[in-house]
């Protein structure tokens, strides 16, 4: 082996062994320029919940949110205002939300009693006001309990011997009451709803000006029966 031989292997050595410690001294961990695929943090995201329409009284969906590969729609959402009475009637209750639709609400429209706004029927005057009693279900005013009860409705006469009949909204106020082609009493406003499960007739306020002479005890199940409402 010449003298120049063993200078190349030497420079080489020394050449590789500067590069190890060249790679020895390089910073450590994942910095600009020494990344490799272990430094790479993968991309996560919160899952997207599917945006849904207002579940208040009112709100429908018409169409739900869909995935559209990144992301969720917007749903297609419907509003329907509740039902008012008509003009001039007073809402006893409130429309009730059924789930995709209002239920009407209970509208009453205050007529004059017999002795302010009827005293008189076509020229014939009022002659005389009888109260009586219709009994009607307990259920249809507490659908839990059974049995009968009393409710109050006044029959007016007049001179020409028309004769009408009417319950006490209010102590002031008065309802028209109708008999249907079985000569059951219902208030008209409500309309002729005896055979559905509701209400045909009010508990009704005694007129102050025709009080009945006493009122018959409620005949209810599981009710302890007490006089007027």
């Amino acid at each position: 082996m010449n003298r120049a031989t063993t200078l190349s292997g030497v420079a080489i050595a020394t050449t590789l062994m500067a590069q190890v410690y060249s790679a020895m001294a390089a910073p450590y961990g994942c910095v600009y320029g020494y990344e490799d695929n272990t430094c790479i943090q993968p991309i996560r995201a919160s899952p997207q919940v599917a945006p849904v329409c207002s579940s208040a009284p009112g709100w429908t969906t018409l169409v739900p949110a869909k995935w559209i590969g990144s992301r969720y729609s917007a749903p297609q959402c419907n509003y329907q205002a509740p039902p008012t009475c008509p003009t001039g009637y007073t809402q006893t209750s409130a429309p009730t939300w059924k789930g995709s639709a209002w239920g009407a609400p209970s509208c009453a429209n205050p007529l004059p009693s017999p002795q302010t706004g009827m005293a008189t029927h076509n020229g014939a005057a009022l002659v005389a006001v009888n109260s009586i009693f219709v009994t009607v279900q307990c259920g249809w005013y507490a659908p839990t309990q059974d049995g009968t009860m009393s409710a109050l409705v006044y029959q007016a006469t007049y001179a020409d011997g028309y004769v009408s009949y009417y319950q006490m909204a209010s102590p002031t106020a008065a309802y028209s009451v109708s008999q249907d082609s079985m000569g059951r009493f219902f208030a008209d406003v409500l309309g002729d709803n005896w055979d559905v499960p509701a209400a045909s007739l009010y508990g009704g306020y005694a007129d102050p000006n025709y009080p009945p002479a006493s009122w018959p005890p409620r005949q209810c199940t599981h009710d302890v029966g007490a006089s007027g409402r």
